[in-house]
Parts: C-alpha cells; structure tokens; sequence
C-alpha cells in the first residue's frame, strides 16, 4: 500500500493546500525556471480549447482507472489508452496520486501501476520530452520522499491524440538535482541548470511521429481554411456584381471587386537567355533569410 498524501487538492482553483498552508504546484517551477516562453505565442483562445479538451481525457481516462468496468467507449481517446495499457500490460494502482514534499511544494501523478511505474497523460499536438522529464522526476522524487523504501520503476509519458496514441519512456533527473531546483523556487532564489549542454538534439522516431502529426494537422486545417475563405470570397463576387458595385465597407473592413484586366509582364528567362551579358549587368544579389520548407506527402 502507498502512504496517502495529507494534502488536499482544490480542483476550482487548481490549487494544493496542507492543513490551511497552501503549497506550490510544480508547473509555475517549471515554467519560471526551465521553459518560461514555451506557450507565449499561442492564442490563449486555442490554449483554454485545448486545456477543456485536456481535462476531460484526463477526468475519463482517471474514472477508468478506479472503475475499468464500465467507461465511455464513444470517447476516441479513451479507447485509445484502453488498448494501451492492454497491450503493455499496465495495471493502475493509483490514479490522480498526489505527493509532496509537506514542506512548499505538491502535485499529482496521473497514474502509478502495480510496478511502481508513473504516468502523465498527454493530449497536446507535440510531446516535450524535455518538458516532461522534468515534470516526471519531480513527481518520482516527492514519491519516493512520500514512501521511504519505495522506490519508483520507470517514467512513461502516454500521448493521446485524436486517433493517434503512444507509450514513450522518459529520462529521470537525479533527485539532488530536482531537490536544488524545489530548495531556490522556494526561496525564490535564482538557479542555474547543470544539466544544460552545448549538444544538438536529434529528434527520436517518437518525435518525429509527433512533429509530424501536428504539422499535417496544422497544414490540412490551413487548407481548409484557405478553400473556406476562397469559396466566400467567389460568392461576394457574384454578389457584387449582381448588384453592379464596386466596394462594400464597414467600421472594420473594407470589400473592393477588381474587374477583369490584362496585365503585362516581363519575361526575365528570355531576357537571360537572349542578352546574357546585359542581364548580368542588372543582377542584384541580397542576402536571404533561411526558412521552413513543408510538403504534404
């Protein structure tokens, strides 16, 4: 049996409390010591959608986890980790397993099985493992903190995502590592990470698996959005010219229809090929920045 953390989650607030001392969660540690900008350019519209969508796997994927007899099957992602932890072999002992230090510092591990394995279920487009080997090592440290003589197995993150799903094991940091990183957040003291190296990362197949499927999900909604404005911008032509005007505007946007024309061009490949010596003479060469090139297969 695992010890039973004294702290008391606050679902409303997101927010741990031991007696009447509120303890700090460890995604503001993380974010002000280790990945501070990682979601500054995201809209906080499709952070909130993505956050509401997050919650609700994670809720199914907790009740499955107390009462694996009955669950929502009408939820992809539900079957989806369902079939996971079949074909792995995973038995849940705890779900939503909360651990501490007792002193500044709290959080819950999504799951632990029978083998003292940890868990995080993930449901975003792309999986950080970087970011999540910090966030599993902090929770393996407050575990074994929690339960002296216990020691935990390995850290697996499980990635749900629409019809896709994966079981990837992360690296664990040395708990004195983690242990100095907790010691400065709590004295709001500034830190240093000595395990920052000079190396290029190499993406694994696992992540190529995921930056592949969040960049067709991102070109395929671009698309569709591209036909969708295509389509509504043909209909206001019709609409214009049916009733012979020009321009439609309002406090924020302005509607102009550009009437059929011939345009003249000039045929720079000829012009080389004819007058090689002259068109070298206008040659102008300027430094250009290097960019992303992505094709759909």
């Amino acid at each position: 049996m695992l010890i039973k953390s004294e702290v008391v989650f606050d679902p409303e607030y997101h927010k741990y409390y031991l007696g009447h001392r509120e303890l700090k969660g460890i995604t503001g540690v993380i974010s002000r010591y280790l990945f501070p900008n990682k979601y500054s350019n995201v809209p906080k519209r499709i952070l909130d959608a993505a956050k509401e969508r997050g919650s609700a796997i994670h809720k199914a994927c907790e009740m499955y986890n107390i009462f694996p007899v009955v669950y929502d099957d009408t939820l992809l992602e539900l079957r989806n980790y369902v079939k996971l932890l079949d074909e792995n072999g995973i038995e849940p002992l705890e779900a939503e397993y909360i651990v501490s230090n007792n002193e500044t510092h709290a959080t819950a591990i999504d799951m632990v099985d029978l083998n003292h394995n940890i868990y995080d279920i993930k449901t975003t487009s792309m999986l950080d493992k970087s970011y999540l080997s910090w966030q599993l090592s902090i929770c393996a440290h407050f575990f074994e903190l929690q339960n002296p003589g216990v020691n935990v197995g390995k850290l697996y993150a499980i990635w749900l995502k629409d019809d896709k799903s994966k079981l990837i094991e992360v690296d664990r940091i040395p708990s004195e590592i983690v242990a100095s990183l907790l010691e400065a957040d709590s004295q709001n003291a500034e830190w240093t990470n000595p395990i920052v190296t000079d190396e290029i990362a190499i993406p694994d197949e696992e992540s190529m698996i995921m930056l592949e499927s969040a960049i067709v999900e991102m070109e395929t909604r671009l698309n569709e959005y591209k036909q969708l404005k295509k389509d509504f911008e043909e209909n206001i032509k019709e609409y214009m010219i049916s009733l012979n005007i020009s321009k439609l505007e309002s406090d924020r946007i302005r509607i102009t229809y550009v009437a059929p024309t011939q345009t003249t061009t000039f045929n720079g490949e000829q012009f080389k090929a004819d007058y090689p010596e002259t068109y070298a003479k206008y040659i102008k060469t300027s430094p250009r920045k290097g960019y992303i090139k992505t094709t759909l297969l």
